[in-house]
């Protein structure tokens, strides 16, 4: 009888702390869609290129595939330069150790050489691995409100 309690006790308190890891994991999740903005707009490369995994994919707004390596390099060479990004209407779905982040961002950037004002909505996926999470795929379309 004493074993079956202990038993009781312990699927007890490992159904709590489900919910619990879905908060902090939703948390990390949220911390990193923001760091990942702030690093574009800081031109911190090394941050980007710490939670984007090598195998990343951005379906870009304008029809373009573009890989990590080139986006880097977008980014590096001016190509593209991010002033101001504000995300909003976020939505985050886990399916396991995969996260589905959607949402709208306005964006503020040059584009060679031009400044415009995008709109965007978007889907991200992050994958955690042994490393914690890592953004692996990217999609976002223009919009208007």
């Amino acid at each position: 009888m004493f074993h079956i309690s202990r038993l009781l006790v312990f699927a007890y308190l490992a159904a709590l702390a489900l919910p619990a890891q879905a908060l902090l994991d939703e948390a990390e999740i949220d911390r990193l869609e923001d760091l990942r903005y702030q690093a574009m707009i800081d031109q911190d490369y090394d941050t980007l290129d710490r939670i984007i995994d090598d195998s990343w994919v951005y379906n870009q707004a304008n029809g373009k595939v573009v890989p990590k390596a080139q986006y880097l390099a977008n980014l590096k060479t001016g190509a593209v330069r991010i002033y101001r990004a504000q995300r909003y209407d976020v939505t985050t779905t886990f399916y396991g150790d995969t996260a589905v982040v959607m949402g709208k961002t306005d964006v503020e950037l040059a584009r060679n050489g031009k400044d415009e004002t995008i709109r965007l909505i978007y889907l991200n996926v992050w994958l955690k691995g042994y490393n914690g999470w890592k953004l692996v795929a990217r999609q976002s379309t223009y919009f208007t409100p």
